[in-house]
């Protein structure tokens, strides 16, 4: 079997997890093996309503339950058509049953068919953890289900949704100190369609958190969550909020904190006059998420909001967003108060694009909100709500060259900006615009926006495009930027169109990728971090180059590819696939890489060598595995080696597999004078790469070339040329690298070993 070949098979669940990843399917849903294993299975078809005992389960479902029992419901509708879903009832003894799995499979796709899982009056479904893993519900197929029985989350539960159809709505009480994981196929949660979602209908008391990793949580008529610790919603969740339709009057707990992590969270039920109040509410760092709701659905109160760094917000519809008790103050946010809220084409009634670059406020004596900032793209209703703007009838129309204003401009044609400096606040770009010119303009809010015109681009190519404080790029539609870029803060890009950047871009700040795909054919320069997160993909290309102290990459659907250019990163956060172009710790000498490497034909690590010692030569340090099938190049400064120097050039935590292209075990890889550096892969502790200073010629390697080493030779002329071996004889590691006139004997000893040389040539 092939090196490449071992590796694979050493290694398929990391693969299966790329796999999983490449997908778009749950890293949890791939380590569960597609499907749990069920221990008892109950199959029905449905053409009459049915009630099923546990006589029906194959083999028959023990009476009392247990950690490890995995209970499997199959439903078949496609027989006859069938007209009526049927109830699925139970007589286990206990009137708490333990369960650790709880299968749906719903074949049924005729409309108004949903199949119903019941317990008789007072039992329950307890879910337990077994063999180290904790409970999940797992639904397959697009019939709907609903779970009648109240449940006790003894352990965290995990809901796991395959099907993009096709919902389940617990209908019974939950309790328990478990949480609960809604997770699924993934699904960008920006398209209307969510699919197989999760209803709440029922009040829910667990005590442990609530994360919404994809799909969608819909809390609807009864339902509430009151007592969970924590809810966060990751990129492809959502959380739906139906406002208005509670009897109780609250569906999330007011205190409890809420972290849009990448997420969506979206209001709906045509009230109104109805508030939900949430907690503290984060926007994780690096993340871009979204706030949804219409202002004839109600509204939302906030206790606080904090921006955590490299986070943006998306928001859709016209209702206000309150602020209750503490609101949002300067400081919560972070240094300048700066919090883009964009937004762009919704239903009728919603916005068309608005942005909130600057959120500098402060809470007045009726808890609303106060901005220190008229110019920033933000109105306030008549009770002094703040909310997002309507471009059309708030944003100054097409910008002023060569002219310096704190207005906010949508720019909806091109022009052509000469030398002196153009400034303005915020700058929408909309339909096919065309900036150019030898002159710069400068976003002193950092906001930037593509309209959502359906297949334009927008071209930037003034000479110098700046941005004084942090920059947020929003590419709704495709943005190119052919400009020298200067960031004074941090770069941010956000928005599902593609971002092109071909010029220069230096950043004193860092810069966050999280969300679309961003194209580099020019230079990105980085002084702090570069994070490519939630659902951003950044790809270079050749000609391209990316300097950053570290490279992070985050969550499964995050991307960083390279086709070409060169990568300078001093460490590395996450998996690093390299297709094309050139890697190197550059200054940092020592890259570390917290996770896997793979180097793929066509692409290169460059290292620098200029002696043996702390801080003298380039080495990577890989806590995961390391796949190479890519060049070396090594580039060998002031530095002599002596024989026997050892230079480890790549340490591996985890699994090595390949070889540089060229280079097997103990090839040359690279000269100096009369000594080779051969390479290894068998160095440290069996698995790291070293180069091992050998004199040409010493075949046996025992830093001298003499009689034995001929001898050596003789037995396997592969090892090397004899003609090295004639050169350098009589030399040792102790013994300058320099000519030295050999002694009659030594004399005798080569022409000695030229004739047999000739005599072995003859043989051959």
């Amino acid at each position: 079997m092939s090196t490449v070949g071992q590796f694979l098979m050493k290694n398929i669940t990391s693969l299966a997890a790329l796999l999983a990843a490449t997908l778009s399917i749950s890293p949890s849903y791939a380590q569960s093996g597609f499907i749990l294993e069920p221990t008892h299975t109950l199959t029905a078809v449905v053409e009459v309503d049915t009630q099923f005992t546990t006589g029906a389960w194959m083999p028959s479902a023990p009476s009392a339950g247990g950690p490890g029992t995995v209970l499997r419901l199959d439903i078949d509708g496609f027989t006859t058509g069938g007209t009526v879903s049927p109830d699925i009832e139970n007589d286990f003894t206990p009137m708490v049953y333990d369960l650790s799995g709880l299968v749906l499979d719903n074949n049924n796709r005729h409309s108004n068919r949903t199949s119903h899982l019941l317990r008789p009056a007072g039992a329950s479904w307890r879910f337990v953890s077994s063999g180290g893993l904790d409970p999940r519900i797992e639904k397959v197929n697009s019939g709907e289900w609903e779970l009648e029985a109240p449940m006790e989350f003894a352990n965290d539960v995990t809901y796991f949704s395959s099907r993009l159809s096709g919902g389940l709505s617990i209908e019974g009480a939950i309790t328990g100190t478990g949480g609960f994981i809604v997770d699924g196929t993934q699904q960008d949660y920006r398209i209307n369609f969510v699919g197989s979602t999760l209803y709440l209908n029922a009040q829910a008391s667990y005590t442990g958190p609530t994360i919404i990793r994809a799909r969608g949580l819909d809390i609807f008529d009864a339902g509430s969550l009151t007592a969970t610790s924590s809810i966060t919603v990751e990129p492809a969740g959502r959380l739906v909020v139906r406002l208005g339709q509670n009897p109780l009057g609250n569906r999330i707990g007011d205190t409890i904190p809420v972290t849009l992590a990448g997420g969506a969270l979206s209001g709906s039920g045509g009230n109104t006059s109805y508030t939900e109040t949430l907690g503290d509410v984060t926007l994780a760092r690096a993340t871009s998420s979204q706030v949804a709701v219409r202002s004839y659905d109600g509204e939302f109160a906030l206790n606080s909001l904090t921006r955590q760094r490299h986070a943006t917000l998306s928001v859709y519809g016209d209702s206000p967003i309150r602020g209750v008790g503490g609101v949002v103050t300067e400081g919560a946010i972070h240094a300048g108060g700066a919090l883009p809220l964009v937004g762009g084409a919704g239903a009728a009634g919603t916005t068309s694009i608005s942005i909130v670059p600057y959120m500098a406020g402060h809470s007045n004596q009726n808890s609303t909100a106060i901005f220190a900032k008229p110019n920033s793209l933000v109105t306030l209703d008549p009770n002094n709500n703040f909310r997002v703007l309507d471009r059309s009838t708030e944003l100054q129309v097409d910008l002023t060259p060569d002219t310096l204003t704190n207005a906010n401009v949508w720019q909806r044609g091109s022009l052509e900006l000469l030398t002196a400096p153009t400034s303005v606040n915020a700058l929408v770009v909309d339909f096919s615009t065309i900036i150019s010119g030898p002159g710069s303009l400068s976003i002193t809010s950092g906001v930037l926006v593509s309209s959502d015109s359906d297949n334009y681009t927008a071209s930037i190519g003034v000479n110098d495009l700046l941005f004084p404080n942090d920059a947020y790029v929003w590419a709704s539609e495709r943005i190119e930027v052919f400009s020298d870029v200067t960031v004074t803060g941090d770069f941010n890009k956000s928005g599902l169109g593609l971002l092109e950047l071909i010029g220069p871009t230096t950043a004193s700040g860092g810069a966050a990728f999280t969300q679309g795909k961003t194209d580099l054919y020019g230079s990105l320069d980085a002084t702090d971090h570069v994070i490519v997160s939630g659902g951003g993909e950044l790809e270079m290309f050749p000609g391209a180059s990316l300097t950053t102290p570290l490279l992070e990459i985050v969550g499964d659907k995050a991307r960083f590819t390279m086709s070409g250019g060169d990568l300078q990163a001093g460490a590395v956060i996450g998996n690093l696939f390299l297709e094309g172009g050139t890697f190197s710790p550059a200054a940092a000498l020592e890259t570390s890489i917290d996770g896997n490497l793979t180097l793929f034909s066509g692409s290169e690590l460059a290292l620098d060598i200029s002696g043996t010692g702390a801080g003298q030569f380039d080495q990577l340090d890989v806590s995961g595995d390391l796949l190479i099938t890519g060049d070396l190049d090594l580039a060998i400064g002031a530095y002599t080696p002596a024989p026997g120097d050892e230079i480890p050039i790549g340490l591996v935590d985890g699994t090595l597999a390949g070889q540089f292209a060229g280079l097997g075990e103990g090839d040359v890889a690279a000269t100096a004078g009369n000594v080779d550096l051969r390479i290894s892969y068998t160095a440290g502790d069996g698995n790291d790469i070293s180069l091992l200073a050998v004199l040409q010629g010493d075949f046996d390697r025992d830093n001298d070339v003499d009689g034995f080493d001929f001898l050596f030779w003789q037995r396997d002329p592969s090892v090397g040329l004899l003609s090295d071996w004639e050169s350098n004889y009589g030399i040792t590691a102790s013994v300058a690298v320099a000519a030295v006139v050999p002694e009659p004997s030594v004399i005798l000893m080569a022409a000695t070993a030229s004739l047999l040389l000739c005599s072995h040539r003859r043989r051959d």
